[in-house]
């Protein structure tokens, strides 16, 4: 069977240690755009992408994992997508993943749940550490 380039279930989510019962990961590269228009223009008639700061989200079930890491913590964020077919699957990697705040909440007879926020360092300033294979 083809790959269907429809993604279900996270097959694993690491930071240093994998990190268990993975509900959701939120990749977001957080672009800036400069518009600009001139002075009888009402509308802008230059844009340019001026900057990419990319953040990682992963919500998950494993509080004593998330209670145990430190936030400011380093290691390359590895989060790897199933296709629905089972076998295809991509890799998000953020290269020098820092661990920038985390947070747990409960409801009343719920399962807890955490959320941990992942950013990257580029390595030379214009590499984005965020990649995909």
């Amino acid at each position: 069977m083809a790959a269907t380039k429809r993604h279900v279930n996270w097959e694993s989510v690491t930071h240093t240690t994998a990190i268990t019962g993975v509900q959701s990961v939120e990749i977001d590269w957080r672009g800036s755009v400069l518009s600009h228009s001139g002075d009888d223009e009402t509308m802008p008639t230059v844009k340019f992408k001026d900057y990419e700061d990319p953040q990682v989200t992963v919500t998950h079930r494993d509080l004593a994992w998330q209670n145990a890491k430190a936030c400011g913590a380093k290691a390359d964020l590895v989060c790897v997508h199933l296709d629905a077919d089972g076998v295809a699957k991509y890799t998000a990697t953020l290269d020098e993943a820092i661990l920038v705040t985390k947070s747990t909440t409960g409801a009343h007879r719920q399962w807890g749940e955490g959320r941990l926020v992942f950013e990257g360092i580029s390595a030379d300033g214009t590499t984005n550490p965020l990649t995909f294979s």
